[in-house]
């Protein structure tokens, strides 16, 4: 036995895949019709020619968002994890 599943069925629910990932999946249907501001993306070059990547979007005063281990300045707003929190950010601040 693994986590809650078998070797033999490693979709059995617990923590990922299976019923986690539809239950996910439901909860962020009505978060994925919700229009989100267009943001606007842009690049800057660091003194050591590196470029970056940084997304403006919504009005107010900047908030920096760092990255997490697996980011995308795209994809993001398509995550039913970080879109409220995008969603809700943008509202008083860009």
């Amino acid at each position: 036995m693994i986590a809650g599943g078998s070797i033999e069925n490693p979709q059995e629910p617990h923590c990922g895949g299976g019923v986690r990932a539809e239950l996910l999946a439901a909860a962020g249907e009505g978060l994925m019709s919700m229009p989100h501001p267009a943001q606007q993306i842009r690049f800057c070059t660091s003194r050591d020619g590196v470029r970056i990547a940084y997304a403006g979007c919504g009005a107010g005063p900047p908030l920096v968002k760092t990255a997490n281990w697996i980011t995308h300045l795209e994809f993001d707003w398509e995550s039913p994890v970080w879109r409220p929190w995008l969603s809700a950010l943008t509202r008083h601040q860009r």
